[in-house]
């Protein structure tokens, strides 16, 4: 405890000393790992984090955050915090990591909208700096993969206690998690699923940062966290990647035409990728597709006992701690395991459990108003280069909630996730804004004119 308090208050020091621009630094280095404080619920990064984005909000003289997405996010918080009025004493603890990270998604999503404004190109700045601890994850992903006993040993050690958290020694304990199946690895996370969604949000906003800035070696990192992101075991990687690619093969066509062609474009190439894929593992890796079978067949079965239990309390749900008490263990009497049992793997029906009807409303709203910014963006831009860039960050910004549809991750993942995301929309927010023409453009653009005689 000691050393937490003495930790804590470094952090404090050095906040108020460095410039703002540092601090927006420092926190992109922290996102992995998250550096934790035994005995305190915050974390360093956690904390450097929101003081960052605390102070950020009280400095003068910087642009308005004013947008859709950060007004339905803040709104969806504060029905959240709203729901602690009914919650059960024993879902105070969900209560605080759900309401927590949506404080820090929200704070961090408005500190990159001023900065994409401000200065678009420190968001760049910003991203190649969350690179080290990229890449750190992506290679624990790979070779926890390969070596199964390599990751136990991680999870054992001190070191993991630090840079994983109280969740790591919990595996063992009385919180199993799927990174226990040698078919999953999961890095610095104890959820192979959420460390797959990480590592695939964070190679398309390197993706986005590497075609601005003209950095041909963070194509490489971009593409050492695709590797890492398949290493973890995740299969819904799999499917959300195959429907990225024919949304980007889509996007000149979108930035061409109106928004509803954007939306009907969009969805058939979803159904298209998910048919086509389905066709394609089903041939290749015939065991892989019959687990899927059976993770949606478990799913869909959540997903009722969760409309069953929604229609007797349909405007306050159950309350955070409801579902575990009411529900989790009669699943888990009649079969349902771990983790499955103790969450409907659904974000907007979670939220609906949670937080009443409203938030779950909220949810939907949130992906219509993402879907409807990125649309637009990506009919703003000029040339077919700049749409699929475009198109980039918009399947950056809902991976996490097209991933939470199936998964009890959330609408943007955890706090780390959830940080990336928000650099997602930044660089939709950059764009949007017509800035000076990046490196790479203003490179291309010297390469084509003539030479001066």
């Amino acid at each position: 405890m000691i050393v937490s308090l003495a930790a804590i208050a470094i952090v404090f020091l050095v906040a108020f000393v460095v410039p703002h621009r540092v601090r927006l630094l420092i926190a992109a280095l922290l996102v992995v790992p998250q550096l934790d404080t035994p005995g305190l619920p915050l974390t360093v990064a956690l904390l450097w984090t929101i003081l960052t984005c605390v102070l950020g909000l009280l400095s003068r003289g910087r642009s308005r955050a004013d947008s859709p997405v950060l007004t339905v996010a803040s709104l969806f918080v504060i029905v959240s915090v709203v729901s602690l009025l009914w919650a059960l004493p024993s879902g105070q603890e969900e209560a605080y990591i759900s309401i927590s990270r949506g404080v820090v998604f929200v704070l961090w999503l408005r500190e990159m909208i001023v900065v994409a404004r401000d200065d678009p190109e420190f968001v760049d700045k910003i991203t190649l700096w969350m690179v080290p601890g990229i890449v750190l994850q992506s290679v624990l992903s790979i070779l926890f993969r390969l070596n199964p006993n390599l990751e136990e040993q991680f999870l054992r050690s001190k070191v993991a206690a630090i840079t994983v958290g109280p969740s790591a020694e919990a595996l063992y304990i009385d919180a199993p998690n799927n990174v226990l199946d040698p078919a999953k690895a999961g890095g610095f996370f104890v959820n192979g699923n959420v460390a797959s969604m990480f590592g695939a949000i964070a190679a398309l906003v390197l993706l986005t940062a590497a075609r601005r800035t003209g950095r041909r070696w963070v194509y490489l990192v971009a593409g050492l966290a695709i590797l890492g992101s398949i290493a973890t075991g995740s299969k819904t990687a799999i499917f959300l990647a195959m429907g990225c690619a024919l949304a980007l093969l889509f996007a000149p066509r979108v930035s061409k035409g109106g928004a509803l062609l954007g939306v009907v474009l969009a969805g058939v190439a979803v159904v298209a990728s998910l048919s086509i894929v389905d066709e394609i593992v089903q041939r290749v890796a015939p065991d892989f597709h019959s687990a899927t079978d059976v993770s949606l067949d478990t799913r869909t079965e959540l997903w009722a006992v969760a409309l069953r239990v929604l229609s007797e309390s349909p405007f306050f749900g159950l309350g955070f701690g409801g579902w575990a008490e009411e529900v989790g263990l009669s699943l888990g009497n009649a079969g349902f395991r771990g983790s499955v049992a103790y969450a409907p793997h659904n974000f907007i029906l979670d939220a609906w459990v949670n937080s009443g009807i409203a938030a779950a409303v909220l949810s939907v709203v949130y992906i219509g108003v993402a879907v409807s910014f990125g649309l637009r963006v990506i009919r703003q831009q000029q040339s077919a280069r700049d749409a699929r860039t475009a198109m980039l960050c918009l399947c950056a910004a809902l991976w996490a909630s097209i991933h939470g549809l199936g998964d009890n991750s959330g609408a943007w993942g955890d706090h780390r996730t959830a940080m990336v995301v928000a650099m997602a929309f930044a660089y939709l927010y950059v764009m949007a804004s017509d800035p000076k023409p990046t490196a790479a453009e203003h490179n291309r653009a010297s390469q084509s004119k003539p030479a001066s005689r």
